[in-house]
């Protein structure tokens, strides 16, 4: 008999709660991110010549923008946004030997804005760098 009370009353606190919740879903303190993001993957370009072999840089990227309906906009244009990638970074490498993570951003920045305008990209995310060789 004890055991069918208890069991009762966890049941209604368990509805209690539940209904509560219900009411007063749980909501995220965080504000939500400014812009939004589109993934354009990995550009790779060829470094300036050594002696010891061919040296590769690997550029992974994002696109931020502001307004949902630009997405699809990117989205298709993202052939041209990997030439520009491709073009800008062997541009400067054939005139530079060395670089930075800054730098590299900066060049696709200047390019990528030029193209397309602050009001479709706000911002390239440059997410990684990587050199390597064979």
């Amino acid at each position: 008999m004890i055991q069918k009370s208890l069991a009762w009353a966890s049941l209604a606190a368990i509805l209690m709660v539940s209904s509560i919740l219900m009411d007063n879903p749980a909501q995220a303190n965080e504000a939500p991110a400014a812009g939004l993001y589109l993934d354009m993957g990995q550009s790779i370009v060829q470094l300036p010549g050594t002696n010891c072999g061919i040296r590769n840089l690997a550029v992974s990227y994002q696109l931020e923008y502001s307004e949902p309906s630009k997405a699809a906009f990117l989205t298709a244009h993202k052939p041209k946004v990997q030439s520009i990638v491709f073009g800008t970074l062997s541009d400067y490498f054939a005139t530079h030997k060395t670089y930075s993570f800054e730098t590299v951003r900066n060049v696709l920045q200047e390019a990528i804005l030029e193209t397309f305008g602050k009001d479709a990209v706000s911002e390239v995310i440059v997410t990684q760098v990587v050199e390597y060789g064979q």
